[in-house]
């Protein structure tokens, strides 16, 4: 069958950044795509010529589309979404993306290229992940990032069909309870803590902070002569907070010192930094409490500071407004899922009545 229209030309970016032009057209049903390079005069010609070759029958040796690997296309998806998403999501991309790079080189190995991926395999990734011990929602996550990474891989004319398409999410209780770590499991991960990490762990504990928050605070964001003693979280230098908005964190007298033996200076503008002075690398921090907790047969992650931060505050008898207020929660509904620990206190508040 004879080609019945010219042949597009598609402009797509490599990894490296450069732009290259592809052919693409179908003959006999089959898609194809031809990669030309970064002259657009030159894919010109070759899409005319592939048209002429092609009027009086079938082409005799279609050049094959050069399909991008796991990898290659991972990156090119993240590319992509850096410039429509929030600094937040980008990062959850990445982990996203570690994860499923992970996870085939170790139990799907010949497994490539983006078009040799099936949704057996893809369900075999989700099963190792809840094997893990991950939330529903945290699966839901997962399976989001790979409906969307195939999707454009459908889009974008590299495969016909998304593996992921019917991948089932798991069921999520929005009344689900945040877990924690009690008082004497707090102390036992702090006494297994190196020292190198012990600061930051008691820091996150102490101020319910964010794990991004904790990696972009400045020295000039820790107001130590205030009264009292507090920690400043807005946006800059292009980070934004998870909620656009600001807030101020108290800080009690052991956060304080802290806060105070941070070595500060030109070279270590964050409060928390590397030894040579860069932003904490997130992953090196979930790996780092992820072996302390191995250890001492615990389990949870970075975020699971902030649910325990909310709920010993809640134990302790503090108001539900003023946590959500520390937490910088959008609405009041997002912290009453700590309301369940304070049965004393929310029944002196029905007793006022």
């Amino acid at each position: 069958m004879a080609l019945t229209r010219m042949p597009r030309l598609v402009p797509r970016k490599n990894p490296s950044g450069e732009t290259v032009y592809q052919v693409h057209y179908t003959i006999n049903g089959k898609r194809i795509k031809k990669v030309v390079g970064p002259r657009k005069d030159v894919a010109e010609k070759v899409a005319r010529q592939i048209f002429l070759d092609n009027q009086d029958g079938p082409v005799a040796q279609a050049t094959p589309v050069v399909v991008p690997t796991l990898a290659e296309w991972t990156d090119r998806f993240i590319q992509v979404k850096f410039r429509r998403t929030a600094e937040s999501s980008q990062r959850r991309y990445r982990i996203y993306a570690n994860h499923f790079l992970t996870f085939f080189e170790k139990h799907f190995r010949p497994v490539t290229r983006i078009d040799q991926v099936t949704r057996g395999q893809l369900e075999s990734h989700i099963e190792d992940l809840l094997k893990s011990g991950k939330a529903n929602k945290t699966l839901n996550g997962h399976i989001q990032y790979l409906r969307s990474l195939f999707n454009m891989a459908v889009d974008d004319d590299i495969i016909q069909s998304s593996p992921a398409s019917k991948l089932k999410s798991y069921p999520e209780s929005k009344g689900e309870r945040p877990p924690y770590w009690t008082f004497e499991q707090v102390q036992t991960i702090l006494d297994h803590t190196p020292d190198c990490w012990r600061d930051i762990f008691q820091f996150l504990y102490l101020t319910g902070l964010r794990k991004s928050e904790l990696i972009h605070l400045r020295h000039q964001d820790v107001n130590l002569n205030a009264s009292p003693p507090s920690i400043d979280i807005s946006s800059h230098d292009g980070w934004t907070t998870k909620t656009g908005k600001s807030r101020v964190i108290p800080l009690n007298p052991v956060a304080v010192e802290i806060a105070k033996r941070q070595p500060a200076s030109d070279n270590h503008p964050f409060l928390f930094s590397s030894v040579k002075g860069n932003k904490l690398d997130e992953d090196k921090i979930y790996q780092a409490l992820k072996k302390v907790l191995g250890q001492i047969g615990l389990e949870g992650d970075v975020h699971k500071w902030r649910h325990t931060f909310a709920s010993h505050l809640v134990m302790k008898g503090v108001g539900i407004e003023t946590v959500s207020k520390l937490l910088g929660h959008t609405t009041l509904e997002m912290t009453m899922r700590y309301a369940h620990l304070a049965p004393d206190h929310l029944k002196w508040a029905v007793d006022r009545l």
